[in-house]
Formats: C-alpha cells, structure tokens, sequence
C-alpha cells in the first residue's frame, strides 16, 4: 500500500510531518466518486501545514522551498522541439514508458517543459546525441538593472 500510494520516507518530524506527509502525497490522487458528497457542506480538514511540520535540518527545509514548478524551454543548448525530435525518431529504442513518454511530449508539441520532464527527455537524447548536463536553476533568474552613472551636481556657489 505504500508503494501505491506514493508515500516514501516522510523527511518530516513528528506528527504534524507525518500527516502533512501524507495530505501531500494525497494531492495528486484523484478521489473516487462517492454518492450524495456533492450535497454535503464542504467541512475544511485540521488546519496542517507544513509550518507545524518540525524540520530535523536546514537541507530538509531547503528541499521543501526548491520550486519545482518552473517551465524550462531548453537543456544544455538545445531547445525542447529539437530534443523531441531526437527523441520521437528513435523511440522505438526505448523501453516501453521511454517510449510513451517521447510520444505523449510529441503529441503535445511541447515548448516547455517541467524540470524532471526534460531531465528525462535529456537522458533519452543523450543515448543519440552528444547533450550535456546542464544544471538547472532552483529559481527564476530575474536580471538586476545597471547602476546609471549620475552626472556630478554643481552648485551655484
């Protein structure tokens, strides 16, 4: 049942991060249908967050702040339709979920992809292709402006 669910080692301490292990987990299931819940009031679970979850280390609060949402348009120089492209030409190399996967993202026509989509579109094309490693940033890089020189003021004195 662990396995199913998708519940690994829960990196959180006590109680509160074993229940907020198991909400987060819980997220990305689809609940099945229940009968007569659509007539029901809406009652809000125990106020769980992970602010309750003690952590036992700065690396496990570090793992929890990475977003991992961010969209990224291209790996080690080259873009997401040319990794497709490598990938869709050859998918017939690859294990079966190899293959789906490089379909589904060539079905889609795919210009963005999520940080673990295309470090494993990339592991697929450097079978192929000589494609580096290219570490991906944790946060979006956002470009500071250059300092303006100011003229000189001069007084009137």
């Amino acid at each position: 049942m662990k396995n199913e669910g998708h519940l690994g080692r829960c990196y959180l301490k006590g109680r509160a991060g074993d229940a907020a292990n198991v909400l987060l987990s819980a997220v990305g299931h689809k609940p099945p249908p229940c009968p007569g819940l659509a007539q029901r009031p809406f009652v809000p679970l125990p106020a769980l967050t992970l602010a309750n979850a003690q952590l036992s280390s700065s690396a496990q609060f570090g793992l929890l702040t990475i977003d991992y949402s961010l969209s990224f348009t291209e790996y080690a120089g080259y873009s997401v339709a040319e990794m497709i492209a490598i990938a869709y030409v050859s998918r017939f190399d690859f294990q079966e979920h190899e293959q789906e996967f490089a379909e589904k993202v060539h079905r889609w026509g795919a210009t963005q992809l999520k940080r673990r989509q295309i470090r494993f579109l990339a592991s697929l094309c450097r079978r192929f292709e000589n494609i580096g490693y290219d570490p991906l940033p944790d946060h979006e890089l956002v470009e500071e402006p250059e300092a303006v020189e100011e003229a000189p003021l001069y007084s009137a004195a």
